[in-house]
């Protein structure tokens, strides 16, 4: 199954969204939240950056509910990204096998990848379903939700690795971002 494809950053340009129309708020949180915590999103591209010269193409970021902030996580960091000049290709979903551009090692390709834990058990099976095609991931949650440490066990259980936590809706004075 072929995924949809958000768009393809390169240094220069800007991250737009496709699969819905954009106002220009959504353009100015996403400004907002890079320039509250510059250092915070450079050093999650780090982390990104150190994943993918290990052989990690495909990054899936995703979580436990809708409405996390996924989306935005994924537009933040592709710019960020892009700002560090790597080539950034987003995607809703996570793809049944690499895309195209995948494959040649210079393209970091960053997946809204949905969610992951709905509630109940944890199902390893299921899990191992959702995340093909990925190699690592980073994990999105409200401040407001309890950590659950279980999440990124169950990841690393299915042969990803996880690259950290972004907190989302968080009071202005913290930086949202964590590494596991």
């Amino acid at each position: 199954m072929a995924a949809a494809a958000l768009s393809q950053v390169a240094p220069s340009d800007a991250v737009s969204d496709s699969r819905a129309d954009v106002d220009s708020e959504a353009g100015t949180l996403v400004e907002r939240l890079l320039r509250a915590v510059p250092q915070a999103w450079a050093y999650l591209a780090r982390r990104v950056e150190e994943a993918h010269c290990d052989g990690a193409e495909v990054i899936a970021i995703t979580g436990a509910r809708r409405g996390e902030g996924r989306t935005t996580v994924v537009a933040c960091l592709a710019q960020t990204l892009a700002a560090r000049g790597r080539q950034v290709e987003c995607h809703y979903r996570v793809p049944g096998e690499l895309p195209a551009s995948g494959g040649n090692g210079g393209t970091i390709v960053l997946v809204d990848a949905g969610v992951w834990f709905p509630g109940g058990p944890l199902r390893r099976a299921w899990l191992a379903r959702q995340s093909l095609g990925c190699q690592a991931a980073i994990l999105v949650r409200r401040a407001d939700q309890p950590e659950c440490a279980a999440r990124g066990v169950a990841i690393e259980s299915v042969g990803l690795k996880v690259l950290g936590e972004v907190l989302t809706m968080v009071p202005p004075a913290t930086s949202g971002i964590r590494v596991a």
